[in-house]
């Protein structure tokens, strides 16, 4: 966990500074050797120790260790590093700090209330039974891996609004949010119509179930809804993190997840019996309702003056 959050800070450090192309090289190199180490330790191959699923758990920790230094690494010698006070020490850290940490706070508890949203659906699709639980397993593995695309953009999207925020720029700033939502959204409808398209065949490469593979289909169609809805939530709560809004986004996460998701969902799964696809039409709703509330709340934020940045020892 140490190594995971130093490479994690480190990133979202040279993302701010416009420069995301080192963590993402790291990234890659990582997954090499992830692949190289992980068969060598589990299967006892290339004269490694065969360790089962204990051998994948050390490569995880060494390769998490290798990147967190590797990318550390870089930036305490990066050239410019006079310019951003890399090596200045620690110096009054926790005042100077007050701000970013008090962001992080409230994007933290946002994170955590949208997670547990999304584990109390999949304690409802266990109870639903085997087939609706991988049904649901699949459909959410597919749903995340092409989140991993709204979740860069609405990064980039952070990054654009906070450069503007910054220099208190409001037009460019509010320019920046826009775009970035709206290209979010754009990108993840066209990444969902092969799926809408054939459902059938996504969902054979997961499984021969033909159960699962039926259900499954009849959950993959709602993606052209769920992949804009969903992405575009996150490039809005990110704009609206890079414009310094704490915790209106979190209080609209609340209501769209906790308040509205969990509810849905259940009613719409075990009261209305629509089963697996009762989930996902909660997710629908709740993405939609948290959507349309975070650019409200951007569109206010966006129209007001920004004030002045408060200057640190």
């Amino acid at each position: 966990m140490p190594a995971a959050l130093i490479y994690i800070t480190c990133a979202f450090f040279l993302e701010g500074l416009q420069r995301p192309i080192p963590g993402m090289v790291l990234m890659i190199g990582a997954n090499a050797i992830n692949l190289f180490l992980d068969y060598g330790l589990v299967y006892g191959a290339f004269g490694f120790p065969e360790l089962g699923a204990e051998g994948a758990a050390w490569t995880s920790s060494v390769i998490r260790w290798v990147m967190a230094l590797g990318l550390l690494g870089y930036i305490i010698f990066v050239k410019n590093h006079a310019l951003y006070g890399i090596r200045d020490g620690f110096k009054g850290w926790w005042k100077a700090s007050s701000e970013a940490r008090h962001l992080g706070y409230a994007a933290g508890a946002s994170q955590g209330m949208e997670t547990s949203a999304f584990a109390a659906m999949q304690l409802f699709a266990g109870r639903l039974g085997v087939i609706a639980a991988a049904s649901y397993g699949i459909s959410m593995t597919i749903l995340a891996l092409m989140f991993m695309v709204a979740l860069g953009l609405a990064s980039a999207t952070s990054v654009r609004v906070g450069i503007a925020y910054g220099r208190r720029d409001r037009p460019d700033m509010a320019l920046a949010g826009w775009i970035g939502l709206l290209t979010t959204m754009v990108v993840m409808f066209a990444l969902s119509i092969p799926i809408y398209l054939f459902p059938g065949a996504v969902s054979h490469l997961f499984t021969q179930d033909m159960s699962v593979i039926a259900t499954t289909m009849s959950v993959l169609i709602l993606m052209p809804i769920i992949f804009p809805t969903d992405g575009g939530q996150n490039a809005a709560i990110s704009a609206l993190r890079g414009a310094g809004d704490k915790w209106a986004p979190t209080i609209l996460h609340l209501v769209s997840y906790i308040f509205v998701m969990i509810p849905t969902g259940y009613y719409l799964t075990f009261v209305m019996e629509m089963g697996v696809r009762g989930l996902f039409w909660g997710i629908v709703i709740a993405s939609l309702v948290a959507v349309s509330g975070l650019v409200i709340r951007f569109k206010i934020v966006s129209d007001r003056p920004i004030p002045e940045h408060k200057a640190h020892a």
